[in-house]
C-alpha cells in the first residue's frame, strides 16, 4: 500500500461515526501503516507509486510464473564457501540478552540481501525472501529483539501464511530458531493462541518443499516443535553451540523440579544458582538433542552459509506429497462421454447438477444431455442427507451407480435438454 494515498476498509469513517459514534480518519481506519502495523492485511508500505511498483517487481523476481515451475535462479557472485567470522560472536553469551536476527539472515544470504515481508507487523517473527547460491529461499525466523522472540497469535498467523505461500510456489524454507516459548497471558489465551499457534505447526508439517532449520539459541517446549523441528518432518536441522534445546529454560525448570529442596534450603539463592548451572550442563545444550537424532549436526556459526547451500543442493530433487484427504473435494473414478477418465467431483450439489452431464454416461450408455425430461442421480458423500422424492421421480430416474467399494447415496436433479 502507498502511504497517504491508499486506503482499505469495509465501512468508511462516516458510517462508523453514524453507527458507533467513533471519530476516526481514513488514515487511522484503513491507511497504509494501519494495515501494515496493526491489522496485518497489507504486506508492504511504499512512499510513492514508483517505490510500490519496484517492490512488486522485486517480489516477482523470487517467484515462478506458476506453481508447476521452479523458482527463477540468478547467477551467484557471492562465494558459497564464504565463512563469516562475525557470526561467531553475534549471539550474546547471556541467554537473556537480545540481538537482531536480521543481522544473522543478512550474513548468510547472497550479497547480504534480505527482502523482508510484513516488516511492521508482528515484529517478533521475521519473514522474507533471500537467495542462497543464486536460488530463492523463504526465510522464517524468531526475533529476540522484540518480545524475546516468543510466539503469539499474530506471529503464528504471519508465519503460517508465509510458509504456505512458499510451499505453493516450490520455494525452499529455511528457519532460524530462537524461541523461548509461546507468549503467556490472558489476552493470548482468550484470543485463541492454541488455535492460531496450531496453524503454524500445521503449515510446517504440511509443506513438501525442502525444509532446513538452524537453532541459534533457545528452543524451548512446544514452540521448539512448532518451528520446523524434526518431529514435524523438517529435512535437515542444524544447531549452533549456543543452542539450548529443552522443555523450558533453566530458571523455570529449577523452580518446578527442585521446589521442595529450595523451600528448605539454608541459602536458597546459592542452591538455585547451583541447580541452574547443573541443568544447563545436562540439558540446555544441543549435544543431548544431537545424540537422540533431533539435530543433524552442531556447526560453527561461521559455517552456516556453506552448510545451508550444501543442504539445499542435496534436497534439490526432493519429491514429497501428503496423504489424500477427504476435505474440500473428494476424488473418484467416473465415466465420461469420451471414455473412462479419473476425475474430481466437487462437493457442491449445485455444481454437480450443472456439470454432471459432462461427467458420466447414464446407465444405458447414452448422453444424459439428450434425455429430455429424465433425471440422473448424482453421487455425493453420505454426510449429505437425502431429500425425499416423489413416486413419479422414483419411477423415472436413471440410476448411475458409483464404483465398487464406494458408499454413496442418491441426490436427484433434473437434466435439462439443450
Amino acid at each position: 500500500m502507498v502511504e497517504h494515498t491508499s486506503y482499505m476498509f469495509i465501512t468508511g469513517p462516516d458510517v462508523i461515526r453514524l453507527v458507533t459514534h467513533e471519530e476516526v480518519t481514513k488514515d487511522q481506519l484503513g491507511g497504509a501503516m494501519t494495515h501494515n502495523e496493526t491489522s496485518g492485511v497489507a504486506h508492504f508500505a511504499a512512499k510513492d507509486d514508483a517505490e510500490c511498483l519496484s517492490m512488486i517487481r522485486e517480489l516477482l523476481s523470487f517467484m515462478p510464473s506458476n506453481n508447476l515451475e521452479e523458482p527463477p535462479r540468478k547467477a551467484c557472485t557471492d562465494s558459497i564457501e564464504r565463512a563469516d567470522i562475525a557470526l561467531d560472536t553475534l549471539v550474546p553469551a547471556e541467554s537473556n540478552q537480545p540481538y537482531d536476527m536480521k543481522d544473522v539472515l543478512r550474513h548468510v544470504a547472497d550479497d547480504g540481501y534480505f527482502f523482508e515481508v510484513q516488516e511492521h507487523y508482528a515484529k517478533n517473527m521475521v519473514i522474507g525472501f533471500a537467495r542462497m547460491g543464486g536460488k530463492p529461499v523463504g526465510l522464517v525466523a524468531n526475533q529476540p529483539a522484540f518480545l524475546a522472540g516468543t510466539l503469539d497469535i499474530n506471529a503464528s498467523v504471519k508465519g503460517a501464511r508465509f510458509v504456505r505461500f512458499c510451499d505453493c510456489f516450490n520455494i525452499p524454507l529455511i528457519t532460524f530458531e530462537d524461541v523461548p516459548g509461546f507468549l503467556p497471558g490472558t489476552t493470548q489465551e482468550y484470543g485463541g493462541i492454541i488455535r492460531h499457534g496450531a496453524k503454524l505447526l500445521y503449515a510446517f508439517a504440511e509443506a513438501t518443499v525442502p525444509k532446513i532449520t538452524v537453532i541459534t539459541r533457545k528452543a524451548y517446549g512446544g514452540a521448539y516443535c512448532v518451528m520446523a523441528s524434526k518431529h514435524i518432518r523438517a529435512d535437515v536441522n542444524y544447531a549452533w553451540p549456543t543452542a539450548e534445546i529443552a522443555v523450558m529454560g533453566p530458571e523455570g525448570a529449577v523452580d518446578i523440579v527442585y521446589k521442595r529442596e529450595l523451600e528448605h534450603a539454608a541459602n536458597r539463592e546459592a542452591m538455585r544458582a547451583e541447580k541452574m548451572e547443573e541443568f544447563r550442563e545436562r540439558f540446555a545444550n544441543p549435544y543431548v538433542a544431537a545424540e537422540r537424532g533431533f539435530v543433524d549436526a552442531v556447526i560453527h556459526p561461521r559455517e552456516t552459509r556453506k552448510r545451508l547451500i550444501q543442504a539445499l543442493e542435496m534436497l534439490e530433487n526432493k519429491r514429497d506429497k501428503n496423504h489424500p484427504r477427504n476435505t474440500g473435494i473428494f476424488r473418484s473414478r467416473i465415466s465420461s462421454p469420451i471414455g473412462n477418465l479419473p476425475g474430481t467431483l466437487p462437493t457442491s450439489t449445485t455444481h454437480l447438477a450443472r456439470r454432471r452431464s459432462l461427467a458420466y454416461n447414464s446407465r444405458d450408455g447414452s448422453d444424459p444431455r439428450r434425455q429430455t425430461g429424465k433425471t440422473c442421480v448424482h453421487s455425493i458423500p453420505r454426510t449429505r442427507k437425502r431429500r425425499s422424492i416423489s413416486p413419479h421421480e422414483e419411477a423415472n430416474r436413471d440410476v448411475v451407480r458409483p464404483g465398487a467399494g464406494h458408499q454413496f447415496v442418491g441426490c436427484v436433479c433434473r437434466v435439462q435438454a439443450r
